[in-house]
């Protein structure tokens, strides 16, 4: 399966799977990781190299115009705050601008090296919805429940394909639910939180509690009170709000796993048949939300389904019309 750009280095990924297809033997490839790396050894020898600058530069130009356009309108440091991070890959600290990359829009008044650092890990987090996302799945040769091989493939960097270790399960015995590629509606019917709006909530208690620090601060000021007595009160309120905002956040996180995992243990009860039709009420409603939204439709209403299983292989359960 693959989603999120459909071509590699400029040739379509349905060419490049169709082409590797015939180079493998599955009497000799037994395991669904293998079958993983032997893709990626392939697309290694038989896609042009790209450089890392080249890449990068390509996604940054993007990245910056929406970080910029984003800081016009709410400030550079709520528009910080609403970004997500992740630790950085190894690859992008050798671009060449790495150092000083996003000094041009940090504030003359902050830690230019600090803040440029915080802004590569924001952007490490948008390179996971970059790239060509494919997920290898069924059945190794000596397990009896199914595996998978979910990765993000970027570039290749001289003959080094550079790719994200998404998420990956061998013979995973417990009931799942797994959505790949195009989630947002999937996971909040699943999970009962929509991601927009959590990220709105998450957005709005951290605007409250900037903003009640600073208008605290400033009635203690007009007290009587020293300037570390007001710091000590500020600090231990900051604490608190803290502490207070990331309960609420582990407790969205756990109601939605709780419901998800309720979801799952249901599914390994159910029929086929109704566990096509969950599937299939999930890409209609990611595809109509598309199409009501404006956003760019990339999910069609018309779907065609398999089981995929140890014992009968592959089961077509509808055909696209």
């Amino acid at each position: 399966m693959i989603n999120g750009n459909l071509e590699f280095e400029e040739i379509p990924l349905e060419t490049l799977i169709g082409e590797f297809g015939k180079t493998i033997n599955c009497d000799e490839i037994k395991t669904i990781e293998r079958v993983k790396d032997e893709f990626i050894k392939y697309l290694s020898e038989n896609t042009q190299s790209t450089s890392l600058d080249e890449y990068l530069s390509w996604i940054l130009y993007d990245f910056k115009e929406e970080f910029c356009e984003k800081i016009s309108e709410y400030g550079f440091d709520q528009t910080l705050s609403t970004y997500k991070q992740r630790e950085l890959a190894e690859y992008v600290k050798d671009y060449k601008n790495f150092s000083n990359e996003f000094f041009d829009i940090i504030p003359d008044d902050k830690d230019k090296t600090h803040y440029n650092h915080e802004i590569w890990k924001i952007f490490s987090n948008y390179l996971l919805f970059e790239g060509t996302g494919v997920v290898f799945a069924g059945f190794d040769m000596d397990n009896f429940y199914p595996s998978y091989f979910e990765i993000n493939i970027h570039f290749n960097n001289n003959g080094d394909i550079i790719y994200d270790e998404v998420d990956s399960k061998t013979n995973c015995k417990e009931p799942v639910i797994k959505v790949f590629a195009i989630n947002e509606e999937a996971y909040a019917f699943l999970t009962g939180v929509s991601s927009d709006f959590e990220e709105h909530i998450n957005r709005h208690l951290k605007y409250f509690k900037d903003d009640f620090l600073v208008e605290f601060r400033e009635n203690l000021t007009g007290k009587n009170y020293d300037s570390k007595d007001i710091e000590y009160i500020i600090s231990s309120i900051n604490l608190y709000l803290n502490n207070f905002y990331s309960n609420i956040c582990e407790s969205i996180e756990n109601y939605k796993l709780r419901s998800l995992n309720v979801i799952s243990e249901s599914s390994g009860y159910l029929p086929k048949t109704i566990l096509w039709e969950l599937a299939n009420h999930l890409i209609v409603l990611s595809a109509l939300k598309q199409k009501f939204s404006s956003e760019n439709e990339t999910v069609s209403i018309e779907t065609e389904g398999v089981f995929l299983t140890k014992k009968n292989g592959i089961e077509w359960m509808k055909k696209r019309t």
